[in-house]
């Protein structure tokens, strides 16, 4: 803002617009009270009585199979052509705050949406494979989250946590070793009103769940032994969803002891329900999220959006689902079932307007649909 200013400014200089005696004076004048009025503006844009927000996990459209690279489930061409349909829908929102997933490369895209959409961002990466000076196998694959958020805000990083997977090894912009699946934390904090907010976005682990629950048909399918290994992988899948939850609250509680924060914002894609037990701590401490689903309508739809079909052409990493048509029948039914587990929660001061999906649900750029959503100051 303060740039188009400048730029405008000069441009109707004085000198630029050599012009003599009483319309010279007149025309200054006019041109200092347009700068002024539009310095009004720009100040009552930088401290707005709602923030505008999305959360979307941008989908990297691989199948995470592979060595030297991992394979493609959508081409080079059209991975690039979907998302530069969603840096122009951005651009039509015109969002506050961006909490995004699953952006890879994550440095690079990083970059390009802050640069094009005239925002901040901080990122941290995720799942990384192995990397040297940020290059290495898999060469196509370094995914992970980032928060942007318009300039007045004065968005700053304040730290990123792992939240699972292996002790040993890191996912980073230039240097990573990782092996198996990581989950992290990303917090950052802006200024708005004069008030510090604190901001959070996470991807949390996506196998199947306790949410996905018995029945009469599974009992029928499924021999004893393949009964206990379903239960035992959906038990370990929410654990591990509970402990990454745990880990997030108890991060927030150190970073909360030494700074107050009128508003805590906890966003991104928790491949879980809002009713799961592993969000159990989240909804209490956390008493306002969208989407409120009164329609029953979901971020993950698979029986509507046909990217969310194509990734659920991926095959289950355990060895034992491939091997046994039973299961592997009940592992596809989880994944292609709709689902609400995209979600922004609220603690503090202000409320939370749901603005439904983006974009439209007949225009997916993602295997997800956004949610969009308003924080209106109280």
């Amino acid at each position: 803002m303060i740039l188009k200013m400048e730029i405008f400014s000069r441009s109707l200089s004085v000198k630029n617009l050599r012009v003599d005696g009483p319309c010279k004076t007149a025309l200054f004048f006019v041109s200092l009270l347009f700068i002024l009025a539009r310095t009004t503006v720009s100040l009552a844009e930088s401290n707005p009585s709602k923030l505008k927000l999305l959360s979307l996990n941008l989908w990297h459209g691989l199948d995470a199979k592979g060595l030297i690279n991992f394979g493609r489930l959508e081409t080079l061409q059209e991975n690039e052509s979907r998302f530069k349909r969603t840096i122009d829908l951005l651009q039509k929102e015109n969002f506050d705050l961006l909490f995004l997933q699953e952006v890879n490369p994550i440095r690079s895209r990083s970059s390009q949406l802050a640069e094009v959409l005239y925002l901040d961002e901080v990122h941290q990466s995720d799942n990384c494979g192995i990397k040297v000076f940020g290059f290495g196998p898999p060469f196509n694959f370094h995914s992970g989250i980032t928060i942007l958020a318009k300039k007045s805000l004065q968005l700053k990083k304040l730290t990123s946590v792992k939240l699972s997977g292996s002790s040993f090894g890191s996912c980073g912009d230039w240097f990573s070793f990782q092996l198996s699946e990581f989950r992290y934390a990303l917090f950052a904090s802006i200024e708005w009103n004069q008030e510090k907010l604190l901001l959070i976005n996470t991807h949390l682990h996506h196998e199947v769940g306790n949410e996905f629950p018995d029945s009469p048909q599974e009992e029928g399918m499924l021999s004893s032994d393949e009964k206990s290994f379903f239960t035992d992988f959906k038990n370990k899948s929410s654990r591990r969803r509970k402990e990454e939850v745990d880990q997030v609250l108890k991060s927030l509680s150190e970073l909360s002891a030494s700074t107050k924060y009128a508003s805590i914002i906890l966003a991104g894609d928790f491949n879980t329900k809002p009713s799961s037990p592993a969000l159990a701590k989240v909804r209490e401490n956390f008493p306002n999220y969208f989407p409120f689903n009164p329609l029953n309508q979901v971020s993950w739809d698979p029986e509507k959006n046909p990217l969310a079909k194509t990734a659920t052409g991926l095959k289950p990493s355990d060895p034992y689902f491939q091997n046994s048509p039973a299961l592997r029948h009940l592992w596809e039914t989880y994944h292609l079932s709709p689902r609400e587990i995209d979600l922004v929660f609220l603690k503090g001061r202000g409320s939370l307007k749901d603005q439904g999906f983006f974009p439209e649900k007949s225009a997916a750029v993602s295997d997800h649909y956004g949610i969009k959503g308003e924080l209106l100051l109280k």
